[in-house]
């Protein structure tokens, strides 16, 4: 399994890297590829090249950054295949309104294929 990483870098409390180094450190089993949003609208992009390598039935997907990267994002993403958030943004609403307060719940519960929470 894969876990592939969409990061804004320069989402509000610009901790993406940090937040990255972290999942490294703490999962070193873990095959990590990273994308970074190099400006304005580049979720698209990042988000095409991810579903080239992506193989549903085995790799994850988590996004981090604000609630703006999260929302760009989504709109590229297919609904049918998970996602793990983790927020580095100023306001995060959408971490508050979903609960979403710890990096480790949110990797452990993407790596064990939990599901806790459903968009529509």
């Amino acid at each position: 399994m894969t876990l592939y990483i969409l990061a804004n870098p320069n989402a509000g409390s610009h901790t993406a890297e940090h937040i990255i180094f972290k999942i490294k450190e703490s999962y070193p089993q873990l095959a990590v590829n990273i994308f970074m949003t190099v400006g304005p609208e580049d979720e698209k992009r990042q988000i095409e090249a991810i579903l080239k390598e992506f193989v549903s039935s085995e790799d994850q997907l988590m996004i981090l950054g604000g609630d703006g990267t999260l929302s760009k994002a989504l709109r590229f993403w297919p609904a049918s295949l998970p996602f793990a958030y983790y927020p580095t943004g100023s306001g995060n609403d959408f971490a508050k309104a979903m609960n979403i307060t710890s990096l480790y719940r949110s990797v452990d519960a993407i790596l064990e294929g939990k599901k806790v929470g459903y968009m529509f």
